[in-house]
């Protein structure tokens, strides 16, 4: 009898070693997953690259990004790393980088941003070869992005805030979008202008002009 108490009570210590094994490996594993998931959560979704640009002047500035204008955007493939605006001296990775160079205006200054991601910077070795844009025109740009967004947005039930602007080109009937044949005859100027919004993986392209936005190809109804 006292062999098989003592068989019975190792058995049961056994049992609990190895039960406090499990239980703590668990929990282990429960913080790992935990820790992963927050991590996923709280990366930031990829930024509009045309505020990223306006933030980018508002800091340099110390202003409000609301005293800052989008006054052009375009989607661009830079040679390098330096995103097309190296430093003298400095050395870069040769490598095909996508991104946008948008040119944004603040206290009566422009300046010619570069974006990639989620990173942008100001490129001042330019020669002067910012995009002219009438005058009339410029002021607008913003509110023709803003009205296309919104019509998207209502198309997809979704918030303008999360679509974000891929490009802003006038009409001038060139590198028109598939499908897309809006009618001018009017001098450039009065043909609006062409945007492309990127929402949840897909582009979309808008014609905007005298206050309205369509998408252009048509989209079906949602």
């Amino acid at each position: 009898m006292p062999t098989d108490s003592i068989k019975a009570r190792n058995m049961l210590v056994s049992h609990f070693r190895v039960s406090a094994k499990y239980h703590t490996a668990l929990a282990i594993l429960l913080v790992i997953l935990l820790s992963i998931s927050t991590s996923q959560s709280q990366q930031p979704q990829s930024a509009d690259p045309g505020l990223l640009a306006r933030q980018v002047i508002a800091d340099y500035l110390s202003l409000s990004i609301a005293d800052t204008k989008l006054v052009s955007l375009e989607a661009q493939d830079f040679r390098n790393s330096s995103l097309d605006c190296p430093v003298p001296g400095m050395a870069y990775m040769q490598v095909i980088t996508p991104g946008h160079r948008a040119i944004v205006e603040a206290q009566g200054r422009r300046f010619d941003v570069r974006v990639a991601g989620e990173n942008g910077k100001i490129c001042r070795n330019t020669k002067r070869s910012n995009p002219i844009v009438d005058s009339d025109s410029e002021s607008e740009i913003q509110t023709m992005v803003d009205l296309a967004r919104r019509d998207l947005a209502g198309l997809l039930d979704t918030k303008a805030a999360k679509i974000r602007v891929h490009n802003i080109q006038p009409n001038n009937g060139q590198h028109l979008p598939a499908g897309c044949t809006p009618q001018c005859t009017e001098a450039t100027e009065a043909c609006g202008y062409l945007i492309g919004l990127f929402y949840d993986g897909r582009r979309y392209d808008y014609h905007v002009v005298d206050g309205r936005a369509v998408p252009c190809p048509p989209l079906l109804q949602m």
